[in-house]
């Protein structure tokens, strides 16, 4: 996927945040609404200038969806012809990208600065977020929180220096996207080489070594195969790049499972809804055996229902986080934790509570390397997006007895 063609596809699809009622007018933008646009301007003029938590105002709105009409309403408003995203994006390098030339008229025609956009100096761990306390915070705006659907919490490397995500469209295509740091700098966002949308790559996450990576995907087991399964795959870094993908342990696939995650000894988890799952996705485990895995066996574990994805199995085996949908929970998919009981039983599903859960879908965990910060995404604010929190408040949720 090409430069432009890439920026101008994560500047585009996805869903509407959910705005307070005083800003309904970037629903009104959306719509292309200009009777609502022109009431909610009159009641609170500021709005013209307002900006959503991916830092795009109206007239970015009205760029990126091709409106010209509300282009110039939002113009004769006052909006600011010139105002930049985080990404420094005007909203005529944003109607450029979409290809909306009768808005990039416009707007040169108003005077609209000319300057092709460039990807800005970003800078600092984390790709120069401020590290998050105990109430989580939206990750990386307009930069791996876009306004498409996240599909994964992000993996960084054991130096921080690299990270990877995923990221689905509204034809429920996916790939896998990286960002990688070139000396104290972040250089532009980009697919993964290997990773094809159609595929509908998604969840990346990274060997202790950082390198090896798996994921999740719907391509073909073969050359020629069915796309349409869910496998686990894996690549392997390489001088100048990956490996191609190959599907991780492909004598116990199924084509319906996601999500691996290993403990120290090698022991696979995932999730799956092959025969023998008991409503919905079930955990399984499997152990490594003569270079092959054994058996996949359903966890043992009263929680082991309800749709349930593992999200984190600690070193030793003993303590699991993982999502589901059962009951009992805060609303839609929670975070829940399980501690394992001396005579090696799975303790009482322990649910995480807010502030990572809400009555919304929060999903697709992952800590960072030092093990100080939890990712996760959530559509508490109307759109899949990434948080990230403090990891120090699960650490108090562990049973004293199980530490």
């Amino acid at each position: 996927m090409k430069k432009a063609i890439l920026i101008a596809a994560l500047a585009t699809i996805g869903l509407a945040s959910r705005m307070p009622l005083d800003q309904d007018i970037f629903e009104a933008v959306k719509k292309d609404d200009r009777t609502a646009i022109a009431s909610i301007l009159k009641k609170t003029p500021a709005l013209v200038d307002s900006a959503d938590r991916y830092t795009l105002s109206p007239l970015h709105w009205a760029a990126l969806k091709g409106h010209r009409d509300v282009v110039e309403l939002l113009l004769a408003g006052g909006a600011s012809i010139n105002r930049k995203t985080r990404l420094g994006r005007t909203p005529l390098n944003i109607a450029i990208q979409h290809n909306h030339q009768d808005v990039a008229k416009l707007l040169r025609e108003k005077g609209a600065d000319q300057k092709p956009w460039e990807w800005p100096r970003i800078t600092g761990d984390y790709v120069g977020e401020a590290t998050p306390g105990a109430k989580p915070r939206l990750f990386s705006p307009e930069i791996l929180s876009s306004i498409i659907f996240e599909h994964g919490a992000p993996a960084f490397t054991q130096d921080g220096g690299e990270v990877f995500w995923a990221v689905v469209f509204e034809d429920d295509t996916g790939v896998l996207m990286s960002m990688k740091r070139d000396g104290d700098a972040w250089r532009e966002l980009k697919p993964l080489s290997f990773s094809e949308a159609r595929f509908r790559d998604i969840c990346p996450s990274l060997s202790s070594d950082g390198k090896t990576l798996f994921f999740t995907s719907c391509r073909p087991s073969s050359q020629g195969g069915r796309i349409g399964d869910y496998n686990m795959w894996v690549v392997d870094r390489k001088a100048g790049g990956w490996s191609e993908p190959r599907r991780l342990a492909p004598e116990i696939s199924s084509g319906k499972d996601a999500r691996p995650i290993f403990a120290e000894d090698g022991t696979l988890y995932f999730g799956s809804w092959r025969e023998g799952s008991v409503d919905g996705t079930n955990i399984f485990l499997s152990k490594p055996v003569a270079g092959t895995f054994e058996k996949p066996k359903r966890l043992d574990a009263s929680f082991n229902t309800s749709n349930v994805m593992p999200t984190y199995i600690a070193p030793d085996g003993r303590l699991l986080i993982f999502e589901s949908f059962r009951s009992g929970g805060m609303g839609g998919s929670d975070f829940w934790m399980s501690v394992k009981n001396s005579d090696g039983s799975w303790g009482s599903a322990i649910n995480l509570g807010e502030p990572i859960n809400s009555k919304s879908n929060d999903w697709f965990g992952g800590f960072s390397p030092d093990g100080k910060y939890f990712f996760f995404v959530s559509d508490r604010n109307g759109n899949n997006d990434i948080y990230w929190v403090e990891a120090k408040i699960i650490d108090g949720l562990i049973p004293k007895k199980s530490r």
